[in-house]
């Protein structure tokens, strides 16, 4: 007998239907060690490392939209912003580690010598920077416009 009503009907009675609902895809979710990180990163790492490299991306981020919207192109990229940027990457792993207690007697030192050393690496480059988006304005308002030429 091939009714469709019994053959729905018998396969809602199965445990087939159940199986065939159990392989569809759960919607996304993250980990819960990565919604851990997220709600508590502002009470791992430290306000002063924190509130410093947020002050510093904004001024870094500043800068830019001045030069792109004057058209003086970008700057050039120092090896000790990259320095930088890899003692406080390393710096926030270790406040992440010393809250799970994870070689306290070595994340520890490393966390506050990176973090702050990395955030005043930071800041140096950040103001020199600075000084090289000024040297591009300048040598954009000296170059005489293509159309009074």
């Amino acid at each position: 007998d091939e009714n469709p009503d019994r053959c729905i009907r018998d396969l809602i009675a199965s445990e087939e239907l159940e199986r065939i609902m159990d392989t569809q895809p759960e919607p996304f979710e993250p980990p819960a060690e990565v919604s851990w990180m997220l709600e508590r990163g502002a009470e791992i790492v430290p306000p002063l490392i924190g509130w410093g490299l947020i002050t510093r991306e904004v001024f870094m981020g500043v800068i830019s939209l001045v030069l792109v919207s004057k058209g003086a192109g970008v700057l050039e990229v120092r090896w000790l912003g990259k320095a930088a940027t890899l003692a406080v990457y390393f710096a926030i792993a270790c406040f992440y580690f010393l809250e799970v207690e994870f070689m306290t007697w070595l994340t520890w030192p490393v966390a506050w010598i990176g973090g702050v050393g990395g955030l005043v690496a930071y800041w140096v480059v950040a103001f020199s920077y600075l000084g090289d988006a000024r040297a591009k304005l300048a040598e954009l308002k000296s170059k005489p416009d293509s159309e009074e030429a």
